[in-house]
């Protein structure tokens, strides 16, 4: 333990919150709309991780299933889009139909 955040500690860190993120449900309970011009679909639920690659960014009035919600720096929703590919976006970006 040097305090310094190496591959090894990036390593376990990732391979937690890949774990994390494989235990959340990928059942939708609600539909959303996109309010925002352009909207990121996150990996996890903090704006300081990347974007997903297949479907990075969501346009305004796409509709997406919310499969639930989650407290990061913000409020975050877990979403499914096209019944097949899960990320995160910003609450504040939705409107729940």
């Amino acid at each position: 333990a040097d305090g310094i955040c190496g591959p090894q500690t990036w390593l376990k860190v990732y391979n937690f919150l890949t774990d994390v993120v494989n235990k959340l449900s990928k059942k939708p309970v609600a539909v959303g709309t996109v309010t925002a011009s352009e909207l990121n679909v996150r990996c996890f639920w903090s704006s300081a991780f990347g974007q997903v690659q297949e479907y990075p960014v969501l346009g305004q009035g796409n509709k997406i299933d919310i499969c639930g919600e989650y407290a990061g720096d913000g409020a975050w929703l877990y979403v499914r889009i096209a019944g097949k590919i899960f990320g995160f976006v910003s609450k504040r970006y939705v409107k729940q139909d």
